[in-house]
Protein backbone atom coordinates (compact mmCIF):
# COMPACT_ATOMS: atom_id res chain seq x y z
CA UNK A 1 0.00 0.00 0.00
CA UNK A 2 1.45 3.32 -1.04
CA UNK A 3 1.47 6.20 1.36
CA UNK A 4 1.37 9.88 0.72
CA UNK A 5 2.53 12.86 2.72
CA UNK A 6 1.42 16.44 2.39
CA UNK A 7 3.37 19.28 3.99
CA UNK A 8 1.07 21.82 5.59
CA UNK A 9 3.04 25.01 6.23
CA UNK A 10 2.10 26.97 9.32
CA UNK A 11 3.40 29.73 11.51
CA UNK A 12 4.62 29.05 15.03
CA UNK A 13 1.24 30.09 16.34
CA UNK A 14 -0.54 27.30 14.45
CA UNK A 15 -2.08 24.12 15.88
CA UNK A 16 1.09 22.14 15.14
CA UNK A 17 2.89 23.91 17.93
CA UNK A 18 0.80 21.98 20.44
CA UNK A 19 1.69 18.49 19.20
CA UNK A 20 4.15 16.67 21.45
CA UNK A 21 4.09 13.35 19.62
CA UNK A 22 2.65 11.72 16.56
CA UNK A 23 -1.13 12.15 16.47
CA UNK A 24 -3.47 9.57 14.94
CA UNK A 25 -7.11 9.32 14.01
CA UNK A 26 -9.27 7.05 11.88
CA UNK A 27 -12.63 6.80 10.11
CA UNK A 28 -14.44 4.32 7.92
CA UNK A 29 -16.56 4.71 4.82
CA UNK A 30 -19.08 2.30 3.30
CA UNK A 31 -18.53 0.60 -0.02
CA UNK A 32 -21.24 -0.60 -2.41
CA UNK A 33 -20.17 -4.27 -2.06
CA UNK A 34 -20.86 -4.28 1.74
CA UNK A 35 -17.17 -3.84 2.53
CA UNK A 36 -15.55 -0.84 4.22
CA UNK A 37 -12.78 1.58 3.39
CA UNK A 38 -10.98 2.10 6.69
CA UNK A 39 -8.67 5.11 6.77
CA UNK A 40 -5.85 5.70 9.24
CA UNK A 41 -4.50 9.26 9.60
CA UNK A 42 -1.29 10.40 11.24
CA UNK A 43 0.47 13.70 11.78
CA UNK A 44 3.57 15.03 13.50
CA UNK A 45 5.02 18.50 13.67
CA UNK A 46 8.51 18.72 12.20
CA UNK A 47 9.74 20.60 15.27
CA UNK A 48 9.27 17.33 17.18
CA UNK A 49 11.79 15.50 14.95
CA UNK A 50 15.52 15.00 15.30
CA UNK A 51 17.35 16.02 12.12
CA UNK A 52 20.72 14.61 11.09
CA UNK A 53 23.09 15.96 8.48
CA UNK A 54 22.34 14.37 5.11
CA UNK A 55 24.29 16.18 2.36
CA UNK A 56 25.72 19.68 1.91
CA UNK A 57 23.24 22.02 3.63
CA UNK A 58 20.46 19.40 3.86
CA UNK A 59 19.29 17.71 7.02
CA UNK A 60 17.01 14.68 7.19
CA UNK A 61 14.64 13.25 9.81
CA UNK A 62 12.96 9.85 9.77
CA UNK A 63 10.27 8.00 11.68
CA UNK A 64 9.86 4.29 11.07
CA UNK A 65 6.19 3.29 11.37
CA UNK A 66 4.38 -0.02 11.65
CA UNK A 67 0.65 -0.68 11.59
CA UNK A 68 -0.81 -4.15 12.22
CA UNK A 69 -4.44 -5.21 11.84
CA UNK A 70 -5.61 -8.24 13.80
CA UNK A 71 -8.88 -10.14 13.51
CA UNK A 72 -9.12 -12.42 16.50
CA UNK A 73 -5.61 -13.73 17.03
CA UNK A 74 -4.67 -13.55 13.34
CA UNK A 75 -2.67 -10.67 11.84
CA UNK A 76 -4.36 -9.97 8.52
CA UNK A 77 -2.24 -6.95 7.57
CA UNK A 78 1.09 -5.48 8.63
CA UNK A 79 2.53 -2.38 6.98
CA UNK A 80 5.92 -0.73 7.43
CA UNK A 81 6.81 2.73 6.14
CA UNK A 82 8.90 5.76 7.02
CA UNK A 83 7.87 9.37 7.54
CA UNK A 84 10.74 11.46 6.20
CA UNK A 85 11.44 15.16 6.00
CA UNK A 86 14.39 17.01 4.48
CA UNK A 87 15.12 20.64 5.27
CA UNK A 88 17.89 23.12 4.62
CA UNK A 89 19.85 25.12 7.18
CA UNK A 90 17.78 28.20 6.35
CA UNK A 91 14.45 26.34 6.61
CA UNK A 92 12.88 27.29 9.95
CA UNK A 93 9.21 26.92 9.02
CA UNK A 94 7.13 24.79 11.37
CA UNK A 95 4.96 22.34 9.42
CA UNK A 96 2.86 19.29 10.03
CA UNK A 97 3.73 16.08 8.22
CA UNK A 98 0.39 14.46 7.48
CA UNK A 99 -0.17 11.00 6.02
CA UNK A 100 -2.94 8.55 5.37
CA UNK A 101 -3.23 4.79 4.90
CA UNK A 102 -6.35 3.16 3.47
CA UNK A 103 -7.51 -0.45 3.71
CA UNK A 104 -10.46 -2.33 2.29
CA UNK A 105 -11.98 -4.44 5.07
CA UNK A 106 -14.99 -6.65 5.72
CA UNK A 107 -17.43 -6.46 8.61
CA UNK A 108 -16.03 -7.73 11.89
CA UNK A 109 -14.11 -6.85 15.03
CA UNK A 110 -10.47 -5.81 14.72
CA UNK A 111 -7.57 -4.68 16.85
CA UNK A 112 -5.19 -2.08 15.46
CA UNK A 113 -1.63 -1.66 16.70
CA UNK A 114 0.47 1.31 15.58
CA UNK A 115 4.06 1.94 16.62
CA UNK A 116 6.83 4.29 15.55
CA UNK A 117 10.53 4.64 16.25
CA UNK A 118 12.32 7.95 16.64
CA UNK A 119 15.86 8.12 15.31
CA UNK A 120 17.34 10.47 17.88
CA UNK A 121 20.45 8.65 18.95
CA UNK A 122 18.70 6.13 21.16
CA UNK A 123 15.78 4.54 19.36
CA UNK A 124 12.46 5.08 21.13
CA UNK A 125 9.34 3.10 20.30
CA UNK A 126 5.87 4.43 21.09
CA UNK A 127 2.93 2.06 20.76
CA UNK A 128 -0.74 2.90 20.29
CA UNK A 129 -3.63 0.44 20.15
CA UNK A 130 -7.29 0.83 19.30
CA UNK A 131 -10.34 -1.33 18.67
CA UNK A 132 -12.36 -1.28 15.48
CA UNK A 133 -15.84 -2.68 14.97
CA UNK A 134 -17.32 -2.64 11.47
CA UNK A 135 -21.01 -3.52 11.17
CA UNK A 136 -23.36 -3.97 8.25
CA UNK A 137 -26.77 -2.61 9.20
CA UNK A 138 -29.57 -1.30 7.03
CA UNK A 139 -29.16 2.19 8.48
CA UNK A 140 -25.66 3.12 9.60
CA UNK A 141 -23.45 6.16 10.17
CA UNK A 142 -19.74 5.81 9.57
CA UNK A 143 -17.12 7.04 12.02
CA UNK A 144 -16.59 10.78 11.56
CA UNK A 145 -13.47 12.26 9.99
CA UNK A 146 -12.44 15.80 10.90
CA UNK A 147 -10.65 17.52 8.03
CA UNK A 148 -8.64 20.67 7.40
CA UNK A 149 -10.14 21.18 3.95
CA UNK A 150 -12.40 19.50 1.40
CA UNK A 151 -12.25 20.34 -2.29
CA UNK A 152 -13.98 18.90 -5.33
CA UNK A 153 -11.30 17.16 -7.39
CA UNK A 154 -10.83 14.47 -10.03
CA UNK A 155 -7.21 13.89 -8.97
CA UNK A 156 -6.51 10.37 -7.72
CA UNK A 157 -4.45 10.26 -4.53
CA UNK A 158 -4.64 8.67 -1.07
CA UNK A 159 -6.50 11.79 0.05
CA UNK A 160 -9.21 11.35 -2.61
CA UNK A 161 -12.63 9.82 -2.05
CA UNK A 162 -16.02 10.18 -3.66
CA UNK A 163 -14.71 12.86 -6.02
CA UNK A 164 -13.28 15.05 -3.23
CA UNK A 165 -9.74 15.83 -2.08
CA UNK A 166 -9.85 15.68 1.72
CA UNK A 167 -6.91 16.72 3.91
CA UNK A 168 -7.37 15.07 7.32
CA UNK A 169 -6.83 16.68 10.70
CA UNK A 170 -5.49 13.84 12.89
CA UNK A 171 -4.75 16.21 15.82
CA UNK A 172 -8.43 17.31 15.88
CA UNK A 173 -7.16 20.82 16.72
CA UNK A 174 -8.33 24.11 15.19
CA UNK A 175 -6.40 27.29 15.92
CA UNK A 176 -6.87 31.02 15.36
CA UNK A 177 -5.52 30.98 11.81
CA UNK A 178 -7.44 27.83 10.84
CA UNK A 179 -11.04 27.97 12.06
CA UNK A 180 -12.89 26.18 9.25
CA UNK A 181 -14.20 22.82 10.46
CA UNK A 182 -15.05 20.05 8.00
CA UNK A 183 -16.97 16.97 9.19
CA UNK A 184 -16.77 14.11 6.68
CA UNK A 185 -18.68 10.87 6.92
CA UNK A 186 -20.54 8.24 4.96
CA UNK A 187 -23.92 6.79 5.72
CA UNK A 188 -26.01 3.93 4.43
CA UNK A 189 -29.78 3.63 4.23
CA UNK A 190 -31.39 0.44 2.92
CA UNK A 191 -35.14 0.89 3.25
CA UNK A 192 -37.64 -1.91 3.62
CA UNK A 193 -40.40 -1.86 0.96
CA UNK A 194 -42.97 -0.82 3.58
CA UNK A 195 -40.73 1.82 5.18
CA UNK A 196 -42.32 5.20 4.46
CA UNK A 197 -40.31 7.19 6.99
CA UNK A 198 -38.18 10.09 5.87
CA UNK A 199 -34.58 10.12 7.05
CA UNK A 200 -32.71 13.26 8.05
CA UNK A 201 -29.24 14.26 9.19
CA UNK A 202 -28.57 16.81 11.93
CA UNK A 203 -25.17 18.37 12.52
CA UNK A 204 -24.27 19.95 15.83
CA UNK A 205 -21.22 21.45 17.47
CA UNK A 206 -21.40 20.91 21.22
CA UNK A 207 -19.36 22.54 23.96
CA UNK A 208 -17.66 20.64 26.78
CA UNK A 209 -20.97 20.45 28.66
CA UNK A 210 -22.60 18.88 25.59
CA UNK A 211 -24.69 21.99 24.95
CA UNK A 212 -25.13 22.88 21.24
CA UNK A 213 -23.38 26.03 20.01
CA UNK A 214 -23.89 25.41 16.26
CA UNK A 215 -26.78 23.40 14.83
CA UNK A 216 -28.00 22.63 11.31
CA UNK A 217 -30.74 20.31 10.07
CA UNK A 218 -30.44 18.68 6.65
CA UNK A 219 -33.54 16.77 5.54
CA UNK A 220 -32.86 13.96 3.10
CA UNK A 221 -34.98 12.04 0.65
CA UNK A 222 -33.55 8.53 0.65
CA UNK A 223 -34.04 6.06 -2.16
CA UNK A 224 -33.59 2.33 -1.65
CA UNK A 225 -30.12 0.80 -1.22
CA UNK A 226 -28.03 3.96 -1.21
CA UNK A 227 -24.59 4.70 0.20
CA UNK A 228 -23.63 8.33 0.57
CA UNK A 229 -20.64 10.53 1.35
CA UNK A 230 -21.30 13.93 2.86
CA UNK A 231 -19.36 16.72 4.46
CA UNK A 232 -20.51 19.61 6.60
CA UNK A 233 -18.50 22.83 6.79
CA UNK A 234 -18.83 25.56 9.38
CA UNK A 235 -16.69 28.36 10.78
CA UNK A 236 -15.53 28.16 14.40
CA UNK A 237 -14.86 31.89 14.59
CA UNK A 238 -16.36 33.43 17.69
CA UNK A 239 -16.02 30.29 19.80
CA UNK A 240 -13.65 30.49 22.79
CA UNK A 241 -10.78 28.09 23.39
CA UNK A 242 -11.79 24.75 24.84
CA UNK A 243 -13.06 21.23 24.21
CA UNK A 244 -15.87 20.68 21.72
CA UNK A 245 -17.69 17.81 20.05
CA UNK A 246 -18.69 17.42 16.41
CA UNK A 247 -21.94 15.44 16.33
CA UNK A 248 -23.96 13.91 13.52
CA UNK A 249 -27.40 12.38 14.12
CA UNK A 250 -29.52 10.38 11.72
CA UNK A 251 -33.26 10.44 12.33
CA UNK A 252 -35.89 8.01 11.11
CA UNK A 253 -38.97 10.16 10.94
CA UNK A 254 -39.05 11.99 14.27
CA UNK A 255 -37.00 9.38 16.13
CA UNK A 256 -33.25 9.53 16.69
CA UNK A 257 -31.79 6.39 15.11
CA UNK A 258 -28.04 6.78 15.64
CA UNK A 259 -25.46 9.33 16.75
CA UNK A 260 -21.76 9.64 15.98
CA UNK A 261 -19.48 12.24 17.51
CA UNK A 262 -15.82 13.20 17.71
CA UNK A 263 -14.00 15.41 20.19
CA UNK A 264 -11.88 18.32 18.97
CA UNK A 265 -10.12 21.34 20.44
CA UNK A 266 -10.13 25.05 19.70
CA UNK A 267 -7.18 27.32 20.51
CA UNK A 268 -8.57 30.78 19.89
CA UNK A 269 -5.99 33.31 21.07
CA UNK A 270 -8.50 36.14 20.84
CA UNK A 271 -11.00 34.27 23.05
CA UNK A 272 -9.16 32.28 25.75
CA UNK A 273 -10.73 29.54 27.84
CA UNK A 274 -13.76 30.85 29.69
CA UNK A 275 -13.77 30.78 33.48
CA UNK A 276 -15.80 27.87 34.82
CA UNK A 277 -18.94 28.89 36.70
CA UNK A 278 -19.72 27.21 40.02
CA UNK A 279 -23.31 26.04 40.59
CA UNK A 280 -24.97 24.48 43.62
CA UNK A 281 -26.58 21.04 43.43
CA UNK A 282 -30.11 22.36 42.92
CA UNK A 283 -29.07 24.36 39.86
CA UNK A 284 -27.01 21.48 38.47
CA UNK A 285 -29.94 19.11 38.92
CA UNK A 286 -32.29 21.46 37.08
CA UNK A 287 -29.73 21.68 34.25
CA UNK A 288 -29.46 17.89 34.04
CA UNK A 289 -31.36 15.52 31.76
CA UNK A 290 -33.03 13.91 34.79
CA UNK A 291 -35.06 16.98 35.74
CA UNK A 292 -37.15 16.78 32.56
CA UNK A 293 -37.74 13.00 32.50
CA UNK A 294 -41.34 11.81 32.33
CA UNK A 295 -42.75 9.15 34.67
CA UNK A 296 -42.14 6.42 32.07
CA UNK A 297 -38.66 7.64 31.19
CA UNK A 298 -37.53 7.82 34.80
CA UNK A 299 -38.78 4.27 35.50
CA UNK A 300 -36.81 2.93 32.54
CA UNK A 301 -33.72 4.89 33.66
CA UNK A 302 -34.04 3.38 37.15
CA UNK A 303 -34.23 -0.14 35.73
CA UNK A 304 -31.09 0.54 33.71
CA UNK A 305 -29.30 1.95 36.76
CA UNK A 306 -30.14 -1.20 38.74
CA UNK A 307 -27.92 -3.18 36.36
CA UNK A 308 -24.83 -1.40 37.72
CA UNK A 309 -26.07 -0.62 41.24
CA UNK A 310 -25.47 -2.21 44.63
CA UNK A 311 -28.11 -3.66 46.95
CA UNK A 312 -28.30 -0.44 48.99
CA UNK A 313 -29.09 1.54 45.83
CA UNK A 314 -31.78 -0.95 44.84
CA UNK A 315 -33.37 -0.67 48.29
CA UNK A 316 -33.44 3.12 47.93
CA UNK A 317 -34.95 2.92 44.44
CA UNK A 318 -37.67 0.57 45.73
CA UNK A 319 -38.81 3.14 48.32
CA UNK A 320 -39.21 5.98 45.82
CA UNK A 321 -42.80 6.91 44.97
CA UNK A 322 -42.73 10.34 43.28
CA UNK A 323 -41.31 11.30 39.90
CA UNK A 324 -39.29 14.15 41.41
CA UNK A 325 -37.81 11.82 44.03
CA UNK A 326 -36.81 9.31 41.35
CA UNK A 327 -35.26 12.09 39.28
CA UNK A 328 -33.20 13.32 42.22
CA UNK A 329 -32.09 9.79 43.13
CA UNK A 330 -30.92 9.14 39.58
CA UNK A 331 -29.06 12.43 39.46
CA UNK A 332 -27.19 11.67 42.69
CA UNK A 333 -26.60 8.04 41.70
CA UNK A 334 -24.73 9.06 38.55
CA UNK A 335 -23.10 12.11 40.13
CA UNK A 336 -21.38 9.85 42.68
CA UNK A 337 -20.01 7.76 39.82
CA UNK A 338 -18.68 10.67 37.76
CA UNK A 339 -15.00 9.84 37.24
CA UNK A 340 -14.01 13.43 36.41
CA UNK A 341 -15.80 16.03 38.53
CA UNK A 342 -13.67 18.83 37.09
CA UNK A 343 -15.91 18.90 33.99
CA UNK A 344 -19.60 19.67 33.66
CA UNK A 345 -20.00 16.44 31.70
CA UNK A 346 -20.54 13.13 33.49
CA UNK A 347 -18.19 10.91 31.49
CA UNK A 348 -19.32 7.76 33.31
CA UNK A 349 -22.96 8.37 32.40
CA UNK A 350 -21.99 9.22 28.82
CA UNK A 351 -20.17 5.89 28.48
CA UNK A 352 -23.10 4.05 30.02
CA UNK A 353 -25.58 5.66 27.61
CA UNK A 354 -23.30 4.78 24.71
CA UNK A 355 -23.43 1.13 25.77
CA UNK A 356 -27.22 1.28 26.10
CA UNK A 357 -27.58 2.69 22.58
CA UNK A 358 -25.20 0.04 21.24
CA UNK A 359 -27.15 -2.74 22.97
CA UNK A 360 -30.49 -1.48 21.65
CA UNK A 361 -29.10 -1.25 18.13
CA UNK A 362 -27.30 -4.60 17.98
CA UNK A 363 -28.91 -6.86 20.60
CA UNK A 364 -32.62 -6.05 20.36
CA UNK A 365 -34.83 -9.02 19.56
CA UNK A 366 -37.32 -9.28 16.73
CA UNK A 367 -40.16 -8.62 19.17
CA UNK A 368 -38.88 -5.15 20.10
CA UNK A 369 -36.40 -2.64 18.69
CA UNK A 370 -35.41 -1.05 21.99
CA UNK A 371 -35.01 -3.97 24.40
CA UNK A 372 -31.38 -4.79 23.64
CA UNK A 373 -30.28 -3.47 27.03
CA UNK A 374 -32.49 -6.08 28.75
CA UNK A 375 -30.91 -9.07 26.98
CA UNK A 376 -28.03 -11.16 28.31
CA UNK A 377 -25.43 -9.45 26.16
CA UNK A 378 -26.92 -6.03 26.86
CA UNK A 379 -26.76 -6.45 30.63
CA UNK A 380 -23.17 -7.67 30.54
CA UNK A 381 -22.23 -4.78 28.22
CA UNK A 382 -23.82 -2.23 30.54
CA UNK A 383 -22.26 -3.74 33.64
CA UNK A 384 -18.73 -4.47 32.42
CA UNK A 385 -18.28 -2.42 29.25
CA UNK A 386 -17.10 -3.58 25.85
CA UNK A 387 -15.11 -6.84 25.88
CA UNK A 388 -11.48 -7.00 24.82
CA UNK A 389 -12.21 -9.95 22.53
CA UNK A 390 -15.24 -11.65 21.04
CA UNK A 391 -15.49 -15.15 19.62
CA UNK A 392 -18.67 -15.41 17.55
CA UNK A 393 -20.09 -18.75 16.35
CA UNK A 394 -22.95 -18.78 13.85
CA UNK A 395 -25.85 -21.20 13.95
CA UNK A 396 -25.44 -24.52 12.13
CA UNK A 397 -27.46 -27.69 11.61
CA UNK A 398 -26.00 -29.21 14.78
CA UNK A 399 -25.39 -26.20 17.03
CA UNK A 400 -27.05 -23.01 18.14
CA UNK A 401 -25.36 -19.65 17.68
CA UNK A 402 -23.18 -18.68 20.63
CA UNK A 403 -20.65 -16.05 21.64
CA UNK A 404 -17.67 -15.90 23.98
CA UNK A 405 -16.66 -12.54 25.46
CA UNK A 406 -13.28 -12.07 27.10
CA UNK A 407 -12.26 -9.28 29.51
CA UNK A 408 -8.64 -8.96 30.57
CA UNK A 409 -9.30 -6.28 33.21
CA UNK A 410 -11.52 -8.32 35.57
CA UNK A 411 -10.42 -11.02 38.00
CA UNK A 412 -7.26 -11.80 36.05
CA UNK A 413 -9.22 -12.54 32.90
CA UNK A 414 -12.99 -13.07 32.78
CA UNK A 415 -15.19 -14.96 30.31
CA UNK A 416 -18.89 -14.74 29.47
CA UNK A 417 -20.74 -17.25 27.29
CA UNK A 418 -24.03 -16.53 25.54
CA UNK A 419 -26.28 -18.90 23.58
CA UNK A 420 -29.12 -18.00 21.22
CA UNK A 421 -31.48 -20.65 22.57
CA UNK A 422 -34.79 -19.51 21.08
CA UNK A 423 -33.65 -17.47 18.09
CA UNK A 424 -34.79 -13.88 17.44
CA UNK A 425 -31.27 -12.54 18.25
CA UNK A 426 -32.02 -13.21 21.94
CA UNK A 427 -28.85 -14.56 23.56
CA UNK A 428 -28.93 -15.89 27.12
CA UNK A 429 -25.97 -15.68 29.47
CA UNK A 430 -25.35 -19.34 30.34
CA UNK A 431 -21.94 -19.25 32.04
CA UNK A 432 -19.37 -16.79 33.39
CA UNK A 433 -16.14 -16.99 35.35
CA UNK A 434 -16.94 -13.72 37.18
CA UNK A 435 -17.87 -14.06 40.83
CA UNK A 436 -21.60 -13.57 41.37
CA UNK A 437 -22.63 -14.25 37.78
CA UNK A 438 -24.27 -17.46 36.54
CA UNK A 439 -21.81 -20.37 36.84
CA UNK A 440 -22.27 -23.54 34.77
CA UNK A 441 -19.08 -25.22 33.45
CA UNK A 442 -21.23 -27.70 31.49
CA UNK A 443 -22.97 -24.92 29.57
CA UNK A 444 -21.78 -26.02 26.14
CA UNK A 445 -23.14 -29.56 26.35
CA UNK A 446 -26.44 -28.35 27.82
CA UNK A 447 -27.23 -25.48 25.48
CA UNK A 448 -25.19 -25.43 22.26
CA UNK A 449 -26.15 -28.74 20.57
CA UNK A 450 -29.60 -28.51 19.01
CA UNK A 451 -30.44 -31.94 20.48
CA UNK A 452 -30.67 -32.59 24.22
CA UNK A 453 -31.47 -29.11 25.60
CA UNK A 454 -34.40 -29.71 27.95
CA UNK A 455 -34.25 -26.69 30.29
CA UNK A 456 -37.01 -24.15 29.92
CA UNK A 457 -36.53 -20.45 29.50
CA UNK A 458 -37.89 -19.86 33.03
CA UNK A 459 -35.38 -22.30 34.51
CA UNK A 460 -32.59 -20.56 32.64
CA UNK A 461 -33.70 -17.07 33.65
CA UNK A 462 -33.82 -17.98 37.32
CA UNK A 463 -30.09 -18.50 37.39
CA UNK A 464 -28.89 -16.05 34.81
CA UNK A 465 -28.59 -12.56 36.29
CA UNK A 466 -28.15 -10.73 39.57
CA UNK A 467 -31.39 -8.79 39.54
Amino acid sequence: MKYHLIFVFMLLSSASGFAQKIEIDHAHFFEIDSSFSWEFYYSISNDQLKYNHDSEDKFKAELECNLSILKGQDTIRSDFWSITDVRSVKDSVIRDLIGQKSYKMKAGNYKIYFSYKKYDGSVKTDKISLKLELNNSNVELGVLQLARSVQKSDITSPFSKYGFYVIPNPECVYATNQMDLYICHSYKVVKDPDDDDQYSLRYKILDAAKMPVIKEIDTLTIEKDNIYFKYYNTSLNGLPSGVYYAQVEIYKGIYLFETKEKKFYIYNYELPLETTLVFNEDVLFEMSEFSTMTDKQVDVALEMAKVVSHDTDKELFARLTTVKGKQRALYRFWQLRDRDTSTRVNETLMDFNTRVRYANKHFSTNQSKDNGWKTGRGIVLMRYGFPDDKDIHSVSMETRAWEEWHYTRFEGGAFFYFVERLGYNDYDLVHSTVTGEVYNPDWYNQYVPTEGDTRTTIELDNGTYNK
